[in-house]
């Protein structure tokens, strides 16, 4: 029967992958002849265009027809909601007048001006605002399942550089006396109107979507996986299995806690329409804390309620997988980072199921006695001489030795590209890469067991790794200051690094009882 299950989850996980990576649209470019839209009161051939909003596939063409007139064309997707594109002074939405089209329920273009008085919904004013539009030159079409917006400005000054733009959630349309909804994504751009050239701006809180989307990708999109196989596969080896089960799995929830921590702040700030994307990663969370109070609350091993008690356990789990994951892409949707992010989580994900699916078969067919197949010499050794802890440290340091490497080398390009000024911190990461790579000399130029060096290489390696830890601990609450990360990402780092200290020392207390 869990066979069946298993093989039901990842047939549902391979076709929820998959569903991200083919998405119907038509786009445009530059190079396209507009020639054949019908119902624009003005010319749309010889008009200048760049690519406004690549994320969204926004293109805008625009020319100066006249000493006092500007035309406007902006091409978007149609995905049943509205297009805006404002002109700020300062770059902020507050204050600026913003041209918001769309196709009605009856398929009549609607094309309005707003002013943008305030962030709130209800503060975005229709039929107000800056722009003295040429009368009838704003009109909305469709075609080829895109969105055209089209206006005309009467002004003998130059329309402002600083271009703002939105787009609207999917399928929710303005109201009857159009009152916009919260915007699903907005951005800013600096255009030269002589040259053509633009410069797109910083997005508005880039950072932290980043963070939230990367803080629930690992926490709960992976370490609950990973936590739940060691706990499925590693169980011959008790108690370790049930302790990295543990760590895994709560170091996960710490960390899914915090990305939707981050998402509410983000849903706040933004003024962000994601209703669905909210209600499944509360589901999650809520899963998350059963799960923590099923532990917490756990029967006894020979209990007459434990083998429901596993049920359960084992049901929330899974269940809580499946919806973290589903839910991870469909964050990275909305956030339209279907392409780089959305290929690598495909990947890891991918290679976490393949291996459970290995593990699981081989689990069997121990179980059947059928052991004809010889997986590796990692598990011959693990079976005759149970070095299991040197594999898993080795593994470990491994990746977080390329995962830091990795870090420098973008940190120098960083530099490079930012011109900063970062010494010290960048003195202190070459001390921990060096410290790294004597580490990785001390693991491949190890002395035998018996040898009499032994006992000195394992004072010079614990006190070069000691000395290691310590300097890269510091060296990412620095960089954190650095870069004005001292809020939440500090916060979520200091939270991580504490339970670890503190699992260190039980571990370390429960050791030394033992001897």
């Amino acid at each position: 029967m869990k066979m069946k299950f298993n093989s039901f989850i990842f047939i549902l996980l391979i076709q929820l992958i998959s569903s991200f990576f083919f998405v119907n649209s038509q786009s445009d470019s530059c190079s396209n002849n507009l020639s054949n839209l019908k119902g624009i009161s003005f010319d749309t051939t010889s008009l200048s265009c760049f690519n406004l909003w690549t994320r969204r596939d926004y293109v805008l063409r625009y020319s100066k027809t006249g000493s006092d007139l500007w035309s406007f064309l902006l091409s978007a997707p149609n995905t049943k909601n509205y297009i805006a594109i404002g002109f700020s002074e300062k770059g902020k939405m507050i204050g600026s007048s913003a041209m918001v089209g769309w196709i009605g329920n009856n398929n009549i273009g609607i094309a309005k001006q707003y002013f943008l008085a305030e962030k709130r919904t209800n503060a975005v004013r229709p039929d107000q605002g800056n722009l003295t539009l040429v009368k009838n030159s704003e009109t909305v079409i469709t075609q080829n399942s895109r969105l055209y917006l089209a206006f005309q400005l009467k002004t003998e000054q130059q329309p402002s550089t600083n271009i703002i733009y939105a787009i609207g959630p999917d399928s929710l349309l303005p109201s009857s006396q159009f009152q916009l909804s919260q915007h699903l994504d907005m951005g800013n751009t600096l255009i030269n109107y002589q040259t053509g050239q633009s410069k797109v701006l910083s997005a508005p809180y880039t950072r932290l979507r980043r963070g939230h989307g990367s803080l629930n990708m690992i926490g709960w999109g992976l370490c609950l996986l990973i936590g739940a196989m060691v706990a499925r596969y590693l169980r011959e080896k008790d108690p370790l299995w049930f302790y990295l089960h543990a760590c895994i799995q709560v170091v996960g929830f710490i960390l899914g806690v915090s990305g939707i921590i981050t998402g509410l702040v983000l849903e706040d700030v933004l003024s962000a329409s994601v209703d669905r994307h909210k209600t499944i990663g509360i589901f999650v969370l809520i899963f998350g804390c059963l799960q923590v109070i099923a532990f917490l609350a756990r029967p006894k091993v020979d209990s007459k309620y434990r083998f429901y008690w596993n049920i359960y356990h084992w049901t929330v789990g899974r269940t809580m997988i499946i919806l973290a994951a589903a839910n991870v892409f469909y964050g990275l949707k909305l956030a339209d980072e279907h392409k780089g992010w959305t290929a690598g989580y495909a990947v890891a994900l991918s290679i976490l199921i393949v291996t459970a699916i290995g593990l699981e078969i081989r689990m069997r067919m121990r179980k059947l006695g059928i052991m004809f197949v010889d997986w590796s010499y990692v598990a011959r050794y693990l079976r005759e001489k149970d070095p299991l802890w040197f594999y898993l440290h080795a593994c470990i340091q491994v990746v977080g030795f390329i995962l830091g490497v990795s870090g420098i080398i973008t940190g120098l390009v960083l530099e490079d590209v930012l011109s900063a000024s970062v010494d010290r911190h960048k003195t202190i990461g070459i001390f921990v890469i060096i410290f790294g790579c004597l580490q990785v000399i001390a693991v491949l130029a190890r002395p035998k067991v018996d040898s009499k060096y032994r006992f000195y290489r394992n004072i010079y390696h614990w006190t070069v790794g000691r000395t290691m830890i310590i300097l890269a601990a510091a060296n990412v609450f620095y960089g954190l200051k650095l870069a004005g990360e001292h809020k939440g990402w500090t916060a979520g780092y200091a939270v991580a690094l504490s339970i670890l200290i503190a699992t260190a020392f039980g571990l370390g207390i429960r050791m030394r009882m033992r001897k």
